[in-house]
C-alpha cells in the first residue's frame, strides 16, 4: 500500500488526480491536499481498491473538466472518497 500525495501547485506527488489514479496499486491512498478545483474528466478506476481522501482545512472541488463526458468511471466496488465537494 502506497499513498499518492496531489497538489495543484507541483509540491505533491502529481499536480492532478487523474495522474495519481494512474500510477496507483491495489489498496492505495490518494491524499489530495489542497482546496484547488480540479477540473478533470474522464478519470477511470478498474479492478482496484482505492481510497481517494481530501486532507485539510478547505475541501477540495473536482469539477468536470469537459460537459460531454463524465468524471468518473467506476468498475470496482472497492473505491472510497472522503471529504471531496
Amino acid at each position: 500500500m502506497a499513498t499518492h500525495t496531489v497538489k495543484a501547485d507541483g509540491s505533491g506527488d502529481y499536480t492532478t488526480i487523474a495522474a495519481a489514479i494512474s500510477a496507483a496499486g491495489n489498496d492505495d491512498i490518494i491524499e489530495i491536499q489542497d482546496s484547488s478545483v480540479y477540473e478533470e474528466n474522464n478519470m477511470s478506476i478498474s479492478d482496484l481498491n482505492l481510497q481517494i481522501i481530501a486532507k485539510g482545512s478547505n475541501l477540495p472541488v473536482i469539477a468536470n473538466g469537459n460537459s460531454s463526458t463524465d468524471t468518473f468511471h467506476l468498475y470496482t466496488s472497492g473505491a472510497y472518497f472522503q471529504n471531496i465537494n
